[in-house]
């Protein structure tokens, strides 16, 4: 019972490795013990190519890796909050546990702020700017996010302006609401944007309405005050 791990790198969704949990730990999880080896094409193609390993420090070759535990990027690709609720209810888990991670991790749908990825270019390993962004709304149950701001409400737009009050004692309350306002001719753009990266016609028009509330939202944080 193993997993195949893909990377994309140049250009194309390659898979880099498999992952093998160890059958008499399966019940512990991520706790558990595992095995981590290149796939032999891509170690032959990549060989002494830091720019390509799997995480960097993770050398490229033909050795097996043997971990006590769940190596931590592995950890990531699990799905978190409501997301891991949503998987859980699919697949009719009654009682959530590191018993059912291995599960999981072949069903992964994580909803998590705290990812980061790299870009691998021109043998260079960079952060990337943009990570994990999905359109989570097309969703037909539904994945809400599991953290939001003191006093928000679903479907409401945060007060940007409120909370850049609140920040005050480690940002300067008006140079964050200017900026904040600044981000606002931009996401009113955002249309068009999608239009020129070939989103579909049919999420343009679903996020039309939001994202003229969001929008909206942005350049009156520079407007309104509070007492």
């Amino acid at each position: 019972m193993d997993c195949h791990i893909q990377i994309f790198l140049d250009g194309h969704w390659q898979t880099a490795a498999v992952f093998e949990p160890d059958m008499q730990t399966l019940d512990r999880g991520v706790a558990g013990g595992c095995l981590l080896q290149y796939d032999t094409d891509y170690a032959v193609t990549y060989l002494d190519k830091p720019e390509a390993e799997l995480v960097p420090g993770l050398p490229i070759g033909f050795e097996l890796f043997r971990f006590e535990q769940w190596p931590p990027f592995l950890v990531d690709l699990l799905p978190g909050g409501a997301g891991r609720r949503v998987w859980l209810r699919r697949i009719q888990v009654v009682n959530d546990g590191p018993q059912v991670d291995w599960h999981l991790l072949t069903r992964g749908a994580d909803n998590h702020g705290r990812n980061t990825a790299v870009l691998r270019t021109k043998g260079e390993v960079r952060l990337s700017p943009l990570f994990d962004f999905a359109p989570m709304f097309l969703d037909p149950e539904g994945i809400g996010r599991v953290s939001r701001w003191q006093g928000e409400r679903p479907g409401d737009q945060p007060q940007w302006a409120i909370i850049c009050e609140k920040l005050g004692n480690i940002l300067d309350p008006v140079e964050t609401r200017t900026w904040l306002a600044g981000l606002g001719e931009g996401v009113k753009r955002l249309p068009e944007t999608m239009q020129d990266c070939r989103v579909d016609d049919d999420i343009i028009q679903r996020l039309a309405d939001w994202v003229k509330e969001v929008a909206t939202g942005l350049s009156e944080a520079r407007s309104r005050t509070f007492v």
